[in-house]
């Protein structure tokens, strides 16, 4: 069992640094194929809270440049989860992607990630979207399929 998924990790994914968010990605991503069940579970709950920061009503300032970043860690974080299992739907991938597409309407740069993650499970799950559909419940394939849609219009 991989020692980071103990760690309070992931560490840079929070970093006010947006190449060093992004960069964190693949680790995050390689992380997750390696953890156990509860492991998995653990690293899914940071970075929910993560991608969970509210954003302050002023759009100017320090404090929401910080949550910002805070939230884009986050995301980036569903968005690495979800490409840890390209071509598979393991049982916690839906709720994972239902979170990730409820952030489609936040702010540049996170709902660049979004999009390009969705168009990205789009591809890599296309060839057996049928049996990929079955793990969903109906709200949640409503949910990305009409963010699949909002984002196809504005692309």
């Amino acid at each position: 069992r991989p020692v980071l998924a103990h760690a309070p990790f992931p560490p840079s994914l929070p970093c006010t640094v947006g190449q060093v968010r992004e960069a964190c990605v693949t680790l995050v991503s390689g992380v997750a194929r390696l953890c156990g069940p509860d492991e998995l579970a653990a690293l899914e709950r940071r970075i929910l809270d993560l991608a969970g920061t509210a954003l302050p009503a002023s759009r100017q300032g320090a404090e929401h440049q910080s949550r910002i970043a805070a939230r884009h860690g986050g995301v980036l974080g569903l968005a690495a989860l979800v490409r840890s299992s390209p071509y598979t739907v393991p049982p916690w991938l839906p709720r994972v992607l239902d979170q990730l597409v409820g952030h489609g309407n936040d702010p540049y740069p996170v709902n660049k990630v979004v999009s390009a993650t969705v168009a990205e499970f789009k591809r890599t799950h296309q060839d057996n979207w049928e049996e990929c559909r079955a793990a969903f419940t109906d709200d949640q394939l409503t949910r990305i399929l009409e963010s699949t849609s909002a984002l196809a219009h504005y692309a």
